[in-house]
């Protein structure tokens, strides 16, 4: 069964951390050191001051990048510059963009999945890994304990799933236009009832994972050393994996 939950996310106050539209960046294994640089000089809140932390020196001492990244964010929740929202949730989110053909829109929400094992064929990949790259998001996500981006996954067309996102009421969050000129819109859901209806239709579905095979893979190997330390209970939220769902 899939297992799509919500949950209290974290996100940016930007009362304390600035505009939205210098936080946020674009997927982080497609950019070089030179964009990375560019987005964290305009503001040093920008996600991949986390997700592309560097190394850096406390006195004379040099600190690697997991650990810096690690610091950053407990800082910055200390300062509030990141807030978890106090109530269980999921995330709509939703990006316009112009094509040859038009104008169009890709609609999804952002929950939580539980971590499968790939023999289950309950969440689906389409690409091989890389033990380095794999190694590196496991280090950055066992030093800080957070995931700082969501697995783009596609699941198979749930008329009942539509309809539940499109009645909810919902509360905005941000919208905010890229540099490609994409506006991008998030909001959240918390009503009960909703997200429970969410969850029991889309129990029998399959995923399939559009991009994000090397987080997935960290997912499936930091679940399993926290097991192997901590216990199999289905509770801890080692278990899922944050991730942004679009019907296909």
């Amino acid at each position: 069964m899939a297992i799509v939950l919500p949950f209290c996310g974290i996100r940016y106050n930007t009362d304390q951390a600035g505009d939205i539209a210098q936080l946020v960046a674009p997927p982080y294994d497609v950019v070089d050191d030179e964009k990375r640089d560019s987005l964290v000089s305009r503001n040093s809140y920008n996600i991949f001051s986390l997700e592309l932390s560097k190394p850096d020196f406390i006195g004379k001492h040099k600190i690697d990048k997991y650990t810096c990244a690690k610091k950053k964010f407990q800082t910055w929740l200390s300062k509030k510059i990141l807030e978890q929202n106090d109530a269980s949730a999921i995330y709509p989110y939703d990006i316009s963009f112009s094509t040859p053909s038009g104008n169009s829109c890709r609609k999804g929400f952002v929950a939580l999945v539980r971590v499968e094992d790939w023999e289950s064929r309950i969440v689906l990949p389409h690409e091989r890994t890389f033990d380095r790259v794999t190694e590196d998001r496991f280090n950055l996500l066992q030093a800080t304990e957070a995931q700082f981006s969501q697995v783009f996954i596609l699941y198979r067309h749930s008329p009942d799933a539509a309809r539940i996102l499109d009645k909810a009421e919902r509360k905005e969050l941000y919208t905010l236009k890229d540099e490609d000129g994409n506006t991008h819109r998030l909001w959240k859901i918390t009503d009960v009832d909703r997200l429970k209806s969410l969850h029991e239709c889309l129990l029998k579905t399959a995923l399939y994972i559009a991009d994000g095979h090397h987080r997935y893979t960290t997912a499936i190997k930091y679940r399993n050393e926290m097991q192997k330390a901590y216990g199999k209970d289905p509770s801890k939220p080692y278990n899922y994996l944050m991730v942004y769902l679009v019907d296909s």
